[in-house]
């Protein structure tokens, strides 16, 4: 079975890429600086700035493939929770000060600085093919049937 864009969909489309150029334009209009668009100019604080990171790394598989993963092997999934709060402490106690004192915007602009700017192309590069392939997965891996679930909405561990 072959599906087709409709005209809504169509519509959806364009009005979010209309939406998108309009707020980037605004934004364009304003003045705004790199440093207000990619650190809010420091006026963050850091209660907001930490849930929007963690929030950040969750997507549709956390809520639908972790709890599935949770039935079929027990809570080996609650290691990969602990580890927030084993990494979060060095980031900000390590990473995040070291950033503010070179007064950098992000971790390519520092290897640009620390090497050359082929470094940071690469690196950048890569950094590109790795998140848009985990998009990908992230995007279409929910929406993938299974058919061992399909018939009971609550399965069962055997």
């Amino acid at each position: 079975m072959e599906r087709a864009f409709s005209l809504v969909d169509y519509l959806v489309v364009f009005g979010y890429l209309a939406g998108i150029i309009y707020l980037g334009s605004r934004f364009y209009e304003r003045g705004g600086t790199v440093r207000t668009f990619l650190l809010a100019g420091r006026n963050v604080a850091w209660i907001p700035a930490a849930i929007s990171a963690i929030a950040g790394q969750f997507s549709a598989i956390s809520y639908l493939g972790a709890p599935a993963f949770v039935v079929q092997h027990d809570l080996r999934m609650m290691m990969f929770a602990f580890t927030f709060l084993l990494i979060l402490p060095v980031i900000l106690k390590v990473f995040l000060p070291f950033f503010s004192r070179l007064n950098i915007y992000t971790a390519y602009e520092y290897l640009e600085k620390r090497f050359d700017y082929r470094v940071r192309g690469v690196t950048s590069l890569l950094f590109l093919i790795l998140r848009g392939g985990y998009v990908a997965i992230v995007i279409y891996a929910p929406s993938w049937p299974s058919p061992r679930w399909s018939a009971s909405p609550c399965p069962r561990r055997s």
